[in-house]
Formats: structure tokens, C-alpha cells, sequence
């Protein structure tokens, strides 16, 4: 009897183990702690490790920044590109004090960051690079030809598009060269695309769906909308001409369908609604600003824009979900050094990193959830001259 009444007992705590198992396993699954393939997990913010800028020397280079523990960038390791820089001379052959190119994107790396591309303006060059997955350390695969003065690049679907500003001494127009990027990384030889009236093209970039090139000319007050055709190869441009737009400098996409561009001339901001290939003016120019806009980094979830001035100050703008823009500080920071210039947002929003070209260095200021900016640890030196163009990164 005794017997029985133990198995029993037994049979009992067994099966409301089993119970209490089952009950378990339901609630792990209901609250998520089921880490299958059907019911993954979220994916956390991917932060920015790896940043890119370069010398523009005449023996030019890359130089590799890695990301601290605080945010703040340090020197990984510098790489040739086997081409030559402008080493402070412009497409007219005139030395200037910073920023030689006068451009945007003279460093770029591909959506799937496994190559980097950067300008060699001194011999009419594109050095393409393959980044090592672990490390972020470069591998040149070699300076490829393209157009004169090579000062902006933009990477779209297996194409490079480079915006060459020509050279005024030998009479040689600005062009946009499209090369095909091959497996290995390599440059294809590159197809001129001649356009009517050029003059002083700073910055060239592709549409977010990859449909058009838009190249932004400064010198003529005008927004070029390239398609893109077969091969590659670009189509006739639509172009932008408006009494509000006076020195485009650069654009930058907050969203699939606005662009944010900078005015030199009128030293404001202006956005635009993007549809196949044509811009529209969402209001007018927004800021009196103190110097004139001329580079552009935007968050990654397109809430604020921050321009780098010619005078030395940053300055802040939120992006309304219409694509309206609102100035929030003229000088959102101001360390009072010549040419605030290329700046990246860190792909987790919490970071903008900006160069100072007459410096040389790069200066990183953390993100408030206001959009406000706070410098952050010591600046990483690039170059000890001001020839340092060109900041990219992932």
C-alpha cells in the first residue's frame, strides 16, 4: 500500500513538473525569449567604428580614425593612394588656404562598406581601396584615370560617378566620367558626360532609389538632374533654377523624397521635395547665417541637419516630417577655427564628426535628443598643413 501511494506521489509531482514546463516554455515564447529564425530579436542601433579622411598632399593618402569608448576618434593608420593631391591648389591652378577642392564627397565608402574611394585631383585620379571586414584597414587596388580635377564622387548600383572640375588653365570644362566598379574592385574605363554651361560644380550625389545623379553647381546657381540609363550611363538633366537658390554648395537626402541643400550665396538652407528627378522648393531659404553653408550631415533618422560654415561654425536645423526646415542655432558649436568643413552623423545617431580644414583635424560632439551638440574628448589630427579634405564612414 505503501507502495502504491509513493508512485502514485510520484506520478503526480512528474507530470505537474512536466505542467510547470510547458507553461513556462509558452511564456518565454509570448514575451520573445524564443530566439528563433521565425521570432528574432530587435536589432540594436549599429554604431559607427570606422571613419575615413584624407590628406590631399601631394604624395596623398587615406588616414583611418577608429571610434573610443567615449565616441571620440583616434589614428588607426594612414594609407597611400598611390595618386597625387592637389596639396592646396584649386582647379585654377591658384594656391588657397583651405579647402582646395571646394567640395563635398571626396571620400566615399559603398552601401555594403567593402571599398572606399577616394579623389586624386593633382593627377586626374580615383583610388578605389577594399576594407577589411574586421579591421577597417585598407587595401589600394590602384589609381584609375578619370576626368580633370577630380574633387566629388557618388556611388550608386555598381557605378562611380565622379564629378571632375576640369582645369581653367588648360581650358578643360567640368565633366561627370562614370566608371563601372568591378568584382575586384577595380575601376572600369571611364565615359565623359559633357553638360551645357558648367561652371564650378561642387558636389555630386545620388538619389536615394538610384534613379538620378544630381550634380550641384555653385558657380551657376543650379541643381542638375542626371537619369541614370542603361549601363549606367546618364541621360539629359533636368535643371532647378530658382531666384532663391544663388550658390548650391552641396545637397544631402534626408529622406527618400527630401533634399536639403546649402546656399554659399544667400548663407541659408533650403529644402526641396524630390520626385523622378525633379525638385520642388518646400518654402524658401531658411537662416541668416553668420558664414556661408557649405557642408552637409544629416541624422540617420532624418530629424536634424547640421552645416558647416566657411567661418568656422556649425550650424543646426530640424527637418519637419513635410521636410520643412527650422534653424535652431546659427552657432550650435563654434571652436573658432577656419573652415567647418566635411562631417558625418555616427550610423546610431549619437555622434557628429566634423572636420576643420585649416586645422586638420577632426572634432566630435555628441547628439542631445534635442538636436544640440556637445564636444566630446580631444580632436584627431589628420594633416599638420590644411590640406585635409573629405570625411566618410560606417
Amino acid at each position: 500500500m505503501e507502495h502504491f501511494i509513493a508512485n502514485t506521489l510520484s506520478n503526480r509531482v512528474r507530470m505537474l513538473g512536466l505542467t510547470l514546463l510547458a507553461v513556462a516554455s509558452a511564456l518565454l515564447t509570448a514575451c520573445g525569449g524564443n530566439n528563433n529564425d521565425n521570432n528574432p530579436p530587435p536589432t540594436p542601433p549599429v554604431a559607427s567604428n570606422q571613419f575615413y579622411s584624407m590628406t590631399n598632399t601631394t604624395a596623398n593618402s587615406v588616414v583611418h580614425l577608429t571610434r573610443n569608448a567615449d565616441g571620440s576618434l583616434a589614428l588607426a593608420n594612414t594609407t597611400a593612394t598611390g595618386g597625387a593631391g592637389s596639396n592646396g591648389v584649386n582647379a585654377a591652378g591658384m594656391p588657397v588656404a583651405a579647402d582646395s577642392l571646394t567640395s563635398q564627397y571626396s571620400v566615399v565608402v559603398s552601401p555594403d562598406h567593402k571599398q572606399l574611394f577616394a579623389v586624386n585631383a593633382g593627377n586626374s585620379t580615383v583610388t578605389s581601396f577594399a576594407i577589411d571586414a574586421a579591421s577597417g584597414n585598407l587595401t589600394a587596388r590602384g589609381a584609375f584615370l578619370t576626368g580633370a580635377f577630380p574633387a566629388s564622387l557618388a556611388w550608386s548600383k555598381g557605378y562611380l560617378y565622379v564629378l571632375a572640375q576640369g582645369n581653367t588653365a588648360l581650358g578643360t570644362p567640368p565633366q561627370v566620367w562614370v566608371h563601372a566598379v568591378n568584382s575586384d574592385g577595380s575601376l572600369g574605363t571611364g565615359t565623359a558626360v559633357l553638360y551645357a554651361g558648367a561652371s564650378l560644380p561642387t558636389e555630386i550625389l545620388a538619389s536615394p532609389d538610384g534613379a538620378n545623379v544630381l550634380v550641384m553647381e555653385k558657380g551657376a546657381g543650379k541643381i542638375l538632374s542626371f537619369p541614370v540609363i542603361a549601363g549606367g550611363q546618364l541621360g539629359t538633366p533636368v535643371v532647378t533654377t530658382l531666384t532663391s537658390l544663388a550658390a548650391p554648395f552641396a545637397g544631402s537626402f534626408a529622406n527618400s523624397s527630401t533634399l536639403v541643400v546649402a546656399d554659399a550665396g544667400n548663407k541659408n538652407l533650403q529644402s526641396f521635395a524630390y520626385a523622378n528627378g525633379a525638385l520642388t522648393a518646400i518654402g524658401s531659404g531658411v537662416g541668416a547665417l553668420p558664414g556661408a553653408p557649405c557642408w552637409l550631415a544629416i541624422t540617420p533618422n532624418g530629424a536634424f541637419v547640421y552645416a558647416g560654415l566657411g567661418s568656422g561654425e556649425i550650424s543646426s536645423y530640424a527637418v519637419g516630417p513635410a521636410g520643412a526646415l527650422t534653424l535652431l542655432n546659427t552657432a550650435a558649436a563654434n571652436e573658432r577655427l577656419a573652415v567647418a568643413g566635411d562631417s558625418i552623423a555616427s550610423a546610431d545617431g549619437k555622434f557628429l564628426y566634423s572636420t576643420y580644414l585649416h586645422a586638420g583635424t577632426v572634432i566630435t560632439y555628441g547628439i542631445n535628443a534635442n538636436g544640440t551638440l556637445a564636444k566630446v574628448g580631444n580632436p584627431a589630427i589628420v594633416t599638420s598643413g590644411s590640406t585635409m579634405q573629405g570625411l566618410a564612414g560606417y
